[in-house]
């Protein structure tokens, strides 16, 4: 019984130590939209009820209310400049997507655009410019 004891302790120990990995949703707005356009419409309410917790924004010049350390599947809204030519902002996704990689290296991302977002996101794909986005 005492072995059995001892058997089950260092299993919880065990995972206890286990590296917690994230997935990340990247949040990408369309025409005349910002980061904030997913609080607004409630569309990260819903997804923060559904596991995926609140990471921050994400800008070129870096993250903002960032969470940490990942803890589980995280939401994160890209801002861009929606009325720039689609090339460039397909340029500063691919730099924020950079700061995110960074961050949670060799982690999962799914890209979630809106309307010209979807565009946007899309190109930052097909131009190679987000390797670790799915």
């Amino acid at each position: 019984m005492r072995r059995l004891i001892q058997i089950f302790t260092l299993m919880l120990l065990g995972l206890q130590s286990i590296p917690v990995n994230a997935d990340l949703l990247v949040l990408v707005h369309g025409y005349l939209g910002s980061a904030a356009s997913w609080q607004r419409s409630g569309v990260s309410a819903v997804l923060a009820q559904h596991g995926w917790q609140p990471g921050g924004v994400v800008r070129p010049e870096g993250i903002y209310g960032a969470v940490g350390p990942a803890k589980g599947d995280l939401q994160y809204a890209v801002d861009l400049p929606s009325l720039a030519p689609l090339a460039l902002q397909a340029e500063l996704l691919a730099r924020e997507l950079a700061l995110l990689a960074a961050r949670y290296p060799g982690e999962p991302m799914v890209l979630i655009g809106h309307s010209a977002g979807g565009v946007v996101a899309r190109l930052a794909l097909v131009q190679g410019r987000a390797p670790q986005a799915k």
